[in-house]
């Protein structure tokens, strides 16, 4: 699995970053793998985000793929260790796609102002289904990990769509007596698949909905966590990072084998900007100068904001801003 820290830097070097605000950070890269690992792709314009993919064979070589949109309105999935492009689409021009995301062997894009979900052979580029929302937004798109369900969380719902974009089950939230608005989707791992949880805000308090999806689509259970959060929320695949009302402190939720884990973390002034990477449990608060980043158990504040040529060691591990 690729470490948290890895990733987020990875995205970094192709200018990813998802997150409130209208600031552009620069990107980053190992110290020791500068002008050795880092390459640039042409022809396809500024990246606007980003996913690691499952590998796969071709032509006796093993591929490592990351699947990339741009503002281009391009598609594309790129070769990670080579920056090769393996495949790319020229989408339609009227057509924005908020995020992606992989599913095993499929490449899912959210588009239409939210309301268009699509999957792609990651392999070849082929458009393999497609679902469209009517009255409703989608608000969190995961997808389970041996890629064989894509969950998908509206304003209304929680849908799990099959690998052939046929939907094995519907979730109608407000008949279940969540009356949260919904904010954000995590999954369960290392042990725990076939769940998932919704979060939502509810008064000022983070509503937690424990539902399954393997087999059968139930919801199990609903609680109230009793902090005081905004809607501002962050998720990766098994954590999310929701901040306070107040903006000085953020919780930091993850569902693995043990169930819910819940952390608070105070931060060293109040938040002006959430962040994260798509697939990282680490998570970034951008306020006064400084970069603060939160991961599980604990937060590492990094004197400036991440700018060009500034080198940081985090964890004993050194990065240099590129």
């Amino acid at each position: 699995m690729v470490s948290p820290l890895r990733l987020f830097f990875f995205l970094c070097a192709l200018g990813v970053f998802s997150g409130f605000g209208e600031h552009t950070y620069a990107g980053a890269i190992y110290a020791e793998q500068a002008g050795r690992l880092d390459w640039h792709r042409e022809s396809l314009g500024k990246v606007t985000d980003a996913t690691f993919l499952p590998s796969w064979s071709q032509r006796n070589a093993t591929v490592r793929g990351v699947g990339v949109i741009t503002e281009e309105n391009v598609l594309a999935v790129l070769n990670q260790r080579t920056g090769d492009v393996v495949w790319r689409k020229q989408l339609e021009s009227d057509v924005t796609v908020d995020r992606i995301t992989g599913a095993g062997k499929q490449l899912i894009t959210l588009s239409d102002e939210r309301t268009k979900v699509r999957s792609w052979d990651t392999k070849k580029g082929a458009l393999i289904w497609e679902q469209t929302f009517v009255d409703t937004t989608v608000v969190d798109l995961k997808a389970s990990e041996d890629g064989r369900y894509v969950l998908v969380l509206t304003t209304k719902e929680l849908v799990a769509y099959g690998q052939d974009g046929t939907a094995r089950g519907t979730i109608t939230l407000r008949e279940k007596d969540y009356k949260a608005t919904t904010l954000g989707l995590i999954m369960s791992t290392g042990g725990g698949g076939g769940e998932a949880l919704v979060l939502g805000e509810e008064m000022d308090q983070l509503v937690v909905a424990k539902v399954k999806y393997d087999p059968d689509v139930e919801l199990i259970e609903v609680t109230k966590q009793g902090s005081k959060v905004s809607d501002q929320i962050r998720t990766s695949y098994d954590s999310a990072l929701v901040g306070s009302k107040d903006k000085k402190s953020v919780v930091h939720v993850k569902f693995g084998k043990s169930g819910l884990i819940k952390n608070s973390h105070v931060l060293p002034s109040e938040a002006s900007d959430l962040r994260s990477t798509q697939n990282s449990e680490v998570f970034y608060s951008f306020a006064d100068g400084a970069t603060t980043i939160v991961s599980e158990e604990s937060s590492w504040k990094l004197e400036g904001l991440l700018t060009p040529s500034n080198t940081y060691t985090v964890d004993g591990t050194k990065y240099v801003a590129v």
